[in-house]
């Protein structure tokens, strides 16, 4: 089977910074360029934390809640200070956020409070200070978009949600191009970025490598070189996902999950 070129996604990523513009993009292009920040940043796809909106005829992406979470999470986000002042009817807080390293940084979010009061004044001030923490989170990962609760107050704005049956539909393409319509051995291709996936986990013995395996395809494996072809892109698409060209990216916030799952199921076997 010959393997499939790698795709231009750098070219991809270049048109979108020297552009400026994701309407420059094809449908197809999108949904790749929209999986390799996922990938870049270690965040998991399928659970949509970016979308798109539409301003002046420019095509942008921007971080949902699910984004600012997941980054907190990874990168261990740590909001440490709020504060909030009234100028002019506006409310504003201040958000203080550090990294384990030491890094910090601050950021705000403001909202208009003229006339409010009771239940409108207190979901206004909810509003404020969640935009100050996402907007502080997103300042700190080194993502300089808007939050969707920012895109929500812009006028005469589009919102497109990421459809996750076109992400579905690209990984289902790759994934078809990376079999090569066959459902022999696996591929050495298969091999190698199994072995990149795995790589993340650091497995110190073979013999754990295998059980894990054996737990992923449900079934006794002897040595790794006896999963199918199609048994072999089926686990890759646990572990990561392709492009519509067929390149395989490991997904490492995936895989530690899939990973905890399986040692989580071992201590209970050992249990019993």
């Amino acid at each position: 089977m010959t393997r499939a070129a790698r795709p231009p996604v750098q070219d991809i990523v270049t048109k979108v910074i020297s552009r400026g513009d994701l309407n420059d993009l094809h449908a197809n292009e999108r949904i790749i360029y929209y999986l390799r920040i996922c990938r870049t940043l270690g965040l998991n796809a399928e659970t949509l934390p970016f979308s798109f909106y539409e301003k002046e005829g420019r095509l942008h992406l921007y971080a949902t809640k699910r984004c600012t979470q997941q980054l907190a999470k990874k990168y261990s986000v740590s909001i440490h200070k709020l504060e909030w002042q009234i100028d002019d009817c506006i409310l504003t807080f201040t958000a203080y956020a550090r990294l384990p390293n030491g890094r910090e940084d601050v950021d705000c979010g403001s909202v208009d409070i003229a006339g409010l009061k009771g239940l409108e004044l207190s979901n206004a001030r909810m509003t404020a200070a969640t935009k100050a923490k996402r907007r502080v989170v997103l300042s700190l990962c080194g993502l300089g978009m808007l939050d969707e609760l920012e895109v929500g107050t812009i006028p005469n704005v589009r919102v497109y949600t990421v459809d996750p049956d076109d992400i579905s539909r690209v990984q289902a393409t790759g994934m078809a191009m990376a079999m090569g319509g066959a459902d022999g051995p696996m591929s050495r291709h298969q091999l190698q970025d199994l072995t990149r996936a795995l790589g993340l986990i650091g497995f110190e013995r073979k013999e754990d490598t295998r059980k894990f395996m054996e737990w992923l395809v449900g079934r006794s494996l002897e040595v790794q070189r006896m999963l199918s072809s199609r048994e072999a892109a089926q686990v890759l698409l646990r572990l990561g996902h392709y492009d519509a060209q067929g390149v395989f990216y490991p997904d490492e916030h995936r895989i530690r999950d899939i990973y905890e799952a399986f040692v989580e199921r071992l201590r209970s076997q050992n249990l019993n």
